[in-house]
Protein backbone atom coordinates (compact mmCIF):
# COMPACT_ATOMS: atom_id res chain seq x y z
CA UNK A 1 0.00 0.00 0.00
CA UNK A 2 1.18 3.51 -1.11
CA UNK A 3 0.89 6.38 1.63
CA UNK A 4 -1.54 8.71 0.93
CA UNK A 5 0.57 11.72 -0.26
CA UNK A 6 1.89 9.15 -2.56
CA UNK A 7 -1.48 7.43 -3.68
CA UNK A 8 -2.29 11.03 -4.74
CA UNK A 9 1.14 11.82 -6.23
CA UNK A 10 0.47 8.18 -8.25
CA UNK A 11 -3.33 8.83 -9.00
CA UNK A 12 -2.43 12.40 -10.60
CA UNK A 13 0.46 10.41 -12.56
CA UNK A 14 -1.54 8.33 -14.02
CA UNK A 15 -4.20 11.09 -14.89
CA UNK A 16 -1.66 13.33 -16.76
CA UNK A 17 -0.48 10.21 -18.97
CA UNK A 18 -4.17 9.01 -19.67
CA UNK A 19 -4.74 12.62 -21.08
CA UNK A 20 -1.68 12.72 -23.27
CA UNK A 21 -2.91 9.55 -24.78
CA UNK A 22 -6.15 10.80 -25.42
CA UNK A 23 -4.78 13.86 -26.78
CA UNK A 24 -2.69 12.09 -29.07
CA UNK A 25 -5.08 9.87 -30.14
CA UNK A 26 -7.49 12.74 -30.96
CA UNK A 27 -4.00 13.86 -33.06
CA UNK A 28 -4.21 10.50 -35.10
CA UNK A 29 -7.99 10.52 -35.33
CA UNK A 30 -7.86 13.96 -37.35
CA UNK A 31 -9.15 13.76 -40.82
CA UNK A 32 -9.13 15.51 -43.90
CA UNK A 33 -11.54 17.52 -45.77
CA UNK A 34 -12.49 19.99 -48.35
CA UNK A 35 -11.64 22.82 -45.96
CA UNK A 36 -8.32 21.40 -45.28
CA UNK A 37 -7.99 20.95 -49.13
CA UNK A 38 -8.55 24.47 -49.89
CA UNK A 39 -6.13 25.99 -47.23
CA UNK A 40 -3.71 23.93 -48.57
CA UNK A 41 -3.93 24.99 -52.18
CA UNK A 42 -4.10 28.43 -51.06
CA UNK A 43 -0.84 28.37 -48.53
CA UNK A 44 0.84 26.51 -51.75
CA UNK A 45 -0.21 29.06 -54.46
CA UNK A 46 0.76 31.70 -52.16
CA UNK A 47 4.95 30.04 -51.91
CA UNK A 48 5.15 27.26 -54.20
CA UNK A 49 8.58 26.46 -53.10
CA UNK A 50 7.03 25.55 -49.57
CA UNK A 51 6.40 21.96 -48.65
CA UNK A 52 3.55 19.42 -47.46
CA UNK A 53 5.61 19.19 -44.26
CA UNK A 54 5.55 23.29 -44.08
CA UNK A 55 2.08 23.73 -44.20
CA UNK A 56 1.38 20.15 -41.75
CA UNK A 57 2.97 22.64 -39.46
CA UNK A 58 0.56 25.40 -39.83
CA UNK A 59 -2.61 22.98 -38.87
CA UNK A 60 -1.06 20.76 -35.93
CA UNK A 61 -1.25 17.83 -38.32
CA UNK A 62 1.71 15.72 -38.17
CA UNK A 63 3.89 16.01 -41.85
CA UNK A 64 3.85 12.41 -42.49
CA UNK A 65 0.19 12.01 -41.69
CA UNK A 66 -0.32 14.91 -44.17
CA UNK A 67 1.96 13.59 -46.67
CA UNK A 68 0.42 10.12 -46.72
CA UNK A 69 -3.21 12.15 -47.28
CA UNK A 70 -1.57 13.58 -50.59
CA UNK A 71 -0.03 10.60 -51.61
CA UNK A 72 -2.89 8.35 -51.18
CA UNK A 73 -5.29 11.09 -53.27
CA UNK A 74 -2.55 11.31 -55.84
CA UNK A 75 -2.43 7.45 -56.74
CA UNK A 76 -5.74 6.61 -56.35
CA UNK A 77 -5.86 4.76 -53.40
CA UNK A 78 -8.49 7.14 -52.08
CA UNK A 79 -11.07 8.38 -54.92
CA UNK A 80 -11.56 12.20 -55.48
CA UNK A 81 -15.19 11.79 -54.02
CA UNK A 82 -13.48 10.47 -50.51
CA UNK A 83 -16.12 10.24 -47.80
CA UNK A 84 -14.23 9.23 -44.99
CA UNK A 85 -13.96 12.86 -44.16
CA UNK A 86 -13.89 14.92 -40.77
CA UNK A 87 -17.22 16.87 -41.30
CA UNK A 88 -18.58 13.19 -43.32
CA UNK A 89 -19.08 15.26 -46.88
CA UNK A 90 -17.17 13.55 -49.43
CA UNK A 91 -14.32 15.64 -51.08
CA UNK A 92 -14.88 17.73 -53.84
CA UNK A 93 -12.80 15.88 -57.00
CA UNK A 94 -11.72 19.13 -58.41
CA UNK A 95 -10.27 20.11 -55.26
CA UNK A 96 -8.71 17.09 -55.23
CA UNK A 97 -6.86 17.77 -58.44
CA UNK A 98 -6.12 21.03 -57.83
CA UNK A 99 -4.43 19.80 -54.38
CA UNK A 100 -2.78 16.80 -56.16
CA UNK A 101 -0.77 19.08 -58.06
CA UNK A 102 0.15 21.80 -55.15
CA UNK A 103 3.23 21.06 -53.75
CA UNK A 104 4.87 20.65 -56.78
CA UNK A 105 8.40 22.17 -55.91
CA UNK A 106 8.79 19.51 -52.73
CA UNK A 107 8.00 16.92 -54.52
CA UNK A 108 10.39 17.28 -57.73
CA UNK A 109 13.54 18.89 -55.55
CA UNK A 110 15.22 15.54 -55.28
CA UNK A 111 15.29 14.99 -59.04
CA UNK A 112 16.24 18.68 -59.56
CA UNK A 113 18.57 18.47 -57.21
CA UNK A 114 20.15 15.00 -58.73
CA UNK A 115 20.02 16.94 -62.38
CA UNK A 116 21.98 20.17 -61.21
CA UNK A 117 24.78 18.03 -58.06
CA UNK A 118 26.75 15.58 -58.10
CA UNK A 119 25.56 12.26 -56.11
CA UNK A 120 28.48 13.03 -53.82
CA UNK A 121 27.89 15.74 -52.49
CA UNK A 122 23.89 15.12 -52.04
CA UNK A 123 25.01 12.25 -50.02
CA UNK A 124 26.19 14.09 -47.54
CA UNK A 125 23.38 15.84 -45.29
CA UNK A 126 24.66 19.26 -44.76
CA UNK A 127 25.28 19.07 -48.45
CA UNK A 128 21.93 18.36 -49.32
CA UNK A 129 20.32 20.60 -47.31
CA UNK A 130 22.60 23.61 -48.20
CA UNK A 131 21.65 22.51 -52.11
CA UNK A 132 17.92 22.42 -51.64
CA UNK A 133 18.16 25.75 -49.56
CA UNK A 134 19.73 27.60 -52.68
CA UNK A 135 17.61 25.72 -55.14
CA UNK A 136 14.50 26.88 -53.06
CA UNK A 137 15.31 30.23 -54.16
CA UNK A 138 16.26 30.09 -57.54
CA UNK A 139 13.25 28.22 -57.76
CA UNK A 140 10.82 31.66 -56.88
CA UNK A 141 12.81 33.24 -59.48
CA UNK A 142 12.22 30.48 -62.12
CA UNK A 143 8.77 29.03 -60.84
CA UNK A 144 8.33 26.34 -63.90
CA UNK A 145 9.17 22.95 -62.47
CA UNK A 146 9.60 21.61 -66.51
CA UNK A 147 12.61 23.76 -66.64
CA UNK A 148 14.01 22.62 -64.04
CA UNK A 149 12.83 18.71 -64.99
CA UNK A 150 13.91 18.80 -68.85
CA UNK A 151 15.98 21.37 -69.56
CA UNK A 152 20.07 20.81 -70.50
CA UNK A 153 22.07 21.98 -67.39
CA UNK A 154 25.14 19.68 -68.69
CA UNK A 155 27.09 17.17 -66.01
CA UNK A 156 25.79 17.49 -62.40
CA UNK A 157 28.09 20.21 -60.37
CA UNK A 158 30.39 20.12 -57.53
CA UNK A 159 27.90 22.81 -55.97
CA UNK A 160 24.52 24.38 -57.50
CA UNK A 161 26.34 27.79 -56.69
CA UNK A 162 27.59 27.61 -60.10
CA UNK A 163 24.11 28.57 -61.46
CA UNK A 164 24.12 31.97 -59.29
CA UNK A 165 25.81 35.05 -58.75
CA UNK A 166 27.60 36.34 -62.29
CA UNK A 167 27.24 33.04 -63.75
CA UNK A 168 23.07 33.34 -63.35
CA UNK A 169 22.79 35.49 -66.89
CA UNK A 170 23.44 32.23 -68.25
CA UNK A 171 20.76 30.24 -65.75
CA UNK A 172 18.45 33.62 -66.47
CA UNK A 173 19.31 33.16 -70.38
CA UNK A 174 18.31 29.15 -70.11
CA UNK A 175 14.87 29.76 -68.69
CA UNK A 176 13.95 32.20 -71.71
CA UNK A 177 15.29 30.32 -74.30
CA UNK A 178 12.91 27.01 -72.88
CA UNK A 179 9.82 29.33 -73.02
CA UNK A 180 10.77 31.01 -76.50
CA UNK A 181 8.09 29.64 -79.01
CA UNK A 182 8.99 29.85 -82.74
CA UNK A 183 7.10 33.02 -84.72
CA UNK A 184 6.58 33.36 -88.57
CA UNK A 185 4.06 34.22 -90.72
CA UNK A 186 2.13 31.47 -92.00
CA UNK A 187 2.13 31.23 -96.14
CA UNK A 188 -0.47 29.64 -98.11
CA UNK A 189 -0.69 28.80 -101.84
CA UNK A 190 -3.47 27.95 -103.75
CA UNK A 191 -3.37 27.16 -107.36
CA UNK A 192 -6.75 28.01 -109.29
CA UNK A 193 -5.96 26.99 -113.48
CA UNK A 194 -6.94 29.49 -115.66
CA UNK A 195 -10.59 28.28 -117.86
CA UNK A 196 -10.14 29.03 -120.97
CA UNK A 197 -13.49 27.63 -123.35
CA UNK A 198 -11.61 28.67 -126.67
CA UNK A 199 -11.11 25.62 -129.28
CA UNK A 200 -7.83 24.18 -129.23
CA UNK A 201 -6.22 24.34 -132.48
CA UNK A 202 -6.11 20.95 -134.41
CA UNK A 203 -2.71 19.66 -135.35
CA UNK A 204 -1.87 18.57 -139.02
CA UNK A 205 -1.14 15.43 -139.28
CA UNK A 206 -0.87 14.91 -143.08
CA UNK A 207 0.57 16.55 -145.89
CA UNK A 208 -3.43 17.09 -146.81
CA UNK A 209 -4.37 18.69 -143.41
CA UNK A 210 -2.44 21.84 -144.41
CA UNK A 211 -4.73 22.95 -147.05
CA UNK A 212 -7.89 22.64 -145.47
Amino acid sequence: MFPSGLHIIFYHFVLDINRLLVYDKDRMAEKISNHLLRKAIAFSEKDISLSLVDFAETIDVKGSTFSSWHRKLKSGEWAPNYSKTEDGVALDPELVEKFTCSFIFSASSPRILKRLVNSKCLKNRSCFAKQHKVLKKLFLKYPDVNFWLYADFGEPRDDILFFTGKAEYQLKKKYVDFHASDKYTPFSYKYSPLLDNSPKKKIPKKIWDFYK
